[in-house]
């Protein structure tokens, strides 16, 4: 994200638990300070709270989150440490995001969908996205079996 710089460089938001952004706070400080790019704006949260109905991405807004640009969404690797009940309500928030968003918005994630999908099947994925998330899923591919997903994802078209 420190790359991108300039009026047109994109906004970048890094969610974390709170002592990892402040580590990570510190050393993207550091960069932009010797390079001039902008920080990543910094939102320290478990997203186990999620859960019990925390919001996550809404709580992006006050940090400047623009939901008539277009939004890219990206879980890698971080559902896996997340209760079923946490990584449900994330991912029908990032969901709604989309649905509500900026058209071009998409959803990228390489990440465990355990155990809402555990399939390498394509059908089943999308069987997944497009019913439980109401998303249009645009790329898949598996590791091991369908316990790594690599998806992108959009709002459904026409709607």
């Amino acid at each position: 994200a420190l790359r991108y710089s300039g009026d047109q460089a994109p906004a970048f938001y890094e969610v974390d638990l709170p002592v990892v952004t402040r580590a990570k706070g510190v050393l993207s400080s550091r960069y932009a300070a010797a390079t001039g790019v902008r920080q990543p704006a910094m939102l320290p949260l478990d997203l186990m709270t999620c859960a019990s109905g925390a919001p996550a991405l809404e709580a992006l807004a006050p940090l400047g989150l623009d939901r008539s640009r277009p939004a890219l969404v990206v879980f890698e690797a971080v559902l896996f440490y997340l209760s079923p009940p946490a990584k449900a309500a994330l991912l029908r928030e990032a969901a709604a995001l989309l649905a509500e968003g900026h058209p071009a918005s998409e959803l990228a994630l390489t990440d465990n969908l355990a155990p809402f999908l555990r399939s390498a099947d394509r059908k089943d994925a999308d069987d997944y996205f497009g019913g439980s998330l109401g998303l249009q899923l645009r790329q898949h591919e598996t590791l091991w079996g369908g316990a790594i997903q690599f998806a992108r994802a959009g709002a459904k078209s026409g709607e």
